[in-house]
């Protein structure tokens, strides 16, 4: 059975508008996201990681807005079923999905700071016609209703926030079998997303015969890893991992992937069972972490405070 998040989303709205608002996005965040690729890419170490995992349910968000300039240059993956050391499976899987999300997590962290900056100038009152064009237009990206322009400020700080590192990875490696899935190979997605029109992905062999989606075909691993990202901080169904994420903020304390699971219930029809098994993942990860980086839990730092929905 489709997740009812899933289902939901067969109302989600155009792209037409998002297209166009992310087409004027500030020249800035797309060369500091092209430096940050590049000097990604040549550090990725071909290092080793599986287990056995499983393709789960996942959510769609088939209407992601997806700026292709920021999506390149994206490294084919590995050919993970043919690693059979587990511990080098896990190595692998690691290092090449964290070059994607730490490059999407510097996009997201770029355009926070841009409303950190328009929400000063609007309280010192000296926003001016650019700052209300680029508040309207990540407003318009993260599905943000323009109102009163402080409010509407504080609302994106909300969604526009980076997700910490071992979550994204640890929702990987369940969704896509550690990078061995016939969806993350065959149609680059590693998160089990799924959309609704004829022909815009795989379909499922196991797919219910009154069901009609489909599991979404990307033109990269990099994009996968955006629109994930992007419907976490979008999507209703996870209001709660925001406003955890917030809370976490507000108190001036590190947002873990850990810190966060608990509003993933939405993500599967498993449920609870579901966070269960990504939790159990956020320790496999956070344990090659401590192996990989001497210690060090990549997580998601603190940030300004934020008010907003």
């Amino acid at each position: 059975m489709a997740s009812p998040i899933a289902k939901a989303c067969n109302d989600c709205k155009s792209m037409t508008a998002t297209d166009q608002a992310v087409g004027r996005r500030n020249a800035g965040w797309r060369i500091a996201t092209l430096a940050a690729l590049a000097v990604a890419a040549a550090v990725v170490a071909y290092l080793a990681i599986t287990f056995d995992g499983t393709s789960g349910t996942g959510v769609d968000d088939e209407q992601t807005p997806l700026d292709s300039t920021l999506l390149e240059p994206s490294l084919p993956p590995p050919d993970f079923a043919a690693i059979d050391d587990v511990a080098a499976l896990k190595t692998q899987f690691r290092q090449y999905l964290i070059v994607f999300v730490d490059a999407e997590n510097q996009r997201i962290r770029a355009q926070r700071d841009a409303v950190l900056a328009i929400q000063r100038n609007l309280h010192t009152g000296v926003a001016g016609p650019d700052d209300r064009r680029q508040l309207a237009d990540l407003a318009t990206e993260y599905d943000v209703a323009v109102g009163e322009l402080l409010a509407t400020a504080a609302a994106l700080l909300r969604r526009v926030d980076v997700l910490p590192a071992d979550l994204v990875l640890a929702q990987g490696a369940i969704e896509s079998g550690w990078g061995r899935s016939r969806f993350a190979v065959d149609a680059n997605n590693f998160f089990g997303m799924r959309c609704f029109s004829a022909g815009c992905g795989l379909v499922p062999s196991q797919r219910e015969p009154d069901a009609s989606y489909e599991v979404r075909r990307f033109a990269s691993p990099q994009a996968s890893v955006a629109a994930y990202m992007h419907t976490l901080n979008t999507y209703p169904g996870y209001a709660e991992l925001r406003h955890r994420r917030a809370a976490l903020r507000e108190a001036g304390k590190t947002v873990a992937g850990l810190d966060l699971a608990e509003a993933l219930a939405a993500y599967s029809t498993r449920g609870e069972d579901y966070v269960a098994q990504v939790k159990t993942m956020l320790l496999q990860f956070n344990a090659l972490a401590t192996a990989y980086d001497g210690g060090a839990q990549r997580a998601s730092p603190t940030a300004t405070p934020s008010t907003g929905t």
